[in-house]
């Protein structure tokens, strides 16, 4: 789904190539996003969870990192 809407924007995505690919049909997606901009809403939430994760992983790495550095 976050392919369709790179590629053709909001305007351009179409519902039934990403129903194609998320292997499912309109009806549950309606159902579950309510429309395709409910949809577009949805993929942005979980690209900036992914990229509030993929942070917190580094600082944790960091913080692991610094402890062992100070470890006698």
């Amino acid at each position: 789904m976050p392919e369709e809407f790179a590629q053709r924007g909001i305007a351009g995505a179409g519902i039934d190539r990403i129903t194609a690919a998320a292997r499912t049909d309109k009806a549950q997606v309606y159902g579950c996003f309510g429309s395709k901009d409910g949809v577009f809403d949805a993929v942005i939430a979980d690209r900036a969870d992914r990229l509030v994760d993929a942070g917190h992983d580094r600082r944790r790495a960091l913080l692991r990192e610094c402890v062992a550095r100070a470890a006698p």
